[in-house]
């Protein structure tokens, strides 16, 4: 146990250089005793640093906010950490972005989560502190409510296009369309910039032992890119009747759930002040995964209407799922676990690699190239669809930025 006091010797020296030199600073200099791994360290640490705000002496050095008031906190003794070696005693040290509560908060993080050891624990369980409960509970409901409006508007729309009016069908059909490019360029975004990214990331945490290495989410997505091919060569594809094989569906469905359950885990343990930017993210993210999702179930002509919303509705009730077991496991999940990353991982790797394929090789390709609608359709209407799958893979990259 990480500890440190004030001797007496050095209490009384302290305050009589304060009272010999308080007209030349304001702050002096701290002897603190500190305990690493059973063995006392005395230290002598440099004053407070001024001109930096709110300053707070934790453990063996100075953490400043710039956003309050200038002031010094003496330490406590509750702000002692377990075993660590102490940080260099630098008065130029900085913290920005640094916190003492919820998860690891070093490298790469989204709202408390992150992608790298944390500065005082390392890859240990970090305490979790002010964690809002109903803020997350409630954010299973928003998230609920935006993945519904999402999967369920294309399907509801391309339902009823044959019983309503001719005016009606041809303005449900350009949303449609829309819709359905949109959707192809939000896929192509999550499988790169969301899932392969966040898989490289994890394979690269230093928390991941001996497994370390970089390229082992691309070579599972490569992998995955190249048994959903195996396994869609049976699948019957209708390319020249313009259709979209069941098995594409399911295998976007498949990718999409992996990474959406993942990202609900992730913001049911997440904390600190960038909460809500994260879930106002993700809360976009699912809307847009879900027209996508929405738009493709939508085109399984030979499909009831009932099948395709319950196939919806397994992608609606995916995150909400996992804000629920991250709210269940908030006070044992360690992001920066071993285990924990090379599951992360894998997962994360596995749905980039169906969503590339889904994506590029059946949707991009079999809208632009196999589709004979397309070729023969004109040139508005074909800038008009890649306008939209431009704006999909733009609106969803910008996302990544938060989530």
């Amino acid at each position: 146990m990480v500890g440190f006091k004030f001797t007496s010797k050095a209490a009384a020296s302290a305050a009589l250089l304060l009272a010999i030199g308080s007209t030349f600073t304001a702050a002096q200099s701290i002897t603190t005793e500190i305990t690493v791994n059973g063995s006392p360290t005395t230290t002598v640490v440099a004053p407070s640093p001024t001109g930096r705000g709110f300053c707070e002496f934790y453990i063996d050095h100075w953490d400043c906010d710039p956003s309050r008031p200038e002031a010094t906190a003496t330490p406590t003794e509750t702000q002692a950490a377990p075993s660590i070696e102490p940080s260099p005693l630098d008065d130029d040290h900085d913290h920005s972005g640094h916190s003492h509560g919820g998860h690891s908060h070093a490298g790469h993080n989204h709202a408390g989560h992150s992608h790298g050891p944390d500065e005082i624990y390392g890859c240990g369980l970090a305490p979790l502190e002010n964690y809002d409960k109903p803020l997350h509970i409630g954010a299973l409901f928003i998230l609920l409510a935006s993945s519904a409006l999402g999967a369920y508007l294309p399907i509801l729309i391309h339902s009823r296009r044959s019983t309503t009016s001719q005016k009606t069908n041809g303005w449900a059909d350009e949303v449609f369309f829309i819709c359905r490019h949109f959707g192809t360029g939000v896929l192509i975004s999550t499988a790169f910039v969301h899932l392969l990214s966040h898989a490289i990331m994890y394979w690269s945490n230093e928390c991941v032992g001996e497994l370390k290495y970089e390229a082992t989410g691309t070579a599972i997505a490569m992998g995955a890119v190249w048994l959903a091919e195996e396994v869609g060569a049976y699948g019957g594809l209708t390319f020249a009747q313009a259709k979209v094989a069941e098995w594409d569906v399911v295998a976007i469905e498949a990718g999409i759930i992996f990474h959406s359950i993942l990202i609900g885990v992730t913001l049911g343990v997440a904390t600190g002040s960038g909460f809500v930017a994260l879930l106002m993210a993700i809360t976009f993210h699912q809307l847009f995964e879900g027209l996508a999702l929405g738009s493709r179930l939508s085109l399984l002509i030979w499909k009831r209407t009932t099948y395709k919303l319950t196939m919806a509705t397994a992608f609606v009730l995916t995150t909400p799922l996992g804000v629920a077991i991250g709210i269940g496991v908030r006070k044992r999940f360690n992001g920066n676990n071993a285990a924990t990353l090379i599951t992360l991982g894998t997962f994360h790797s596995l749905s980039a690699g169906i969503l590339l394929y889904t994506a590029l090789v059946e949707l991009l390709s079999g809208d632009f190239i196999h589709n004979r609608q397309m070729q023969g359709s004109s040139l508005g209407r074909c800038v008009a669809a890649v306008v939209a799958l431009t704006v999909g893979i733009i609106a969803m990259s910008v996302l990544a930025l938060w989530a």
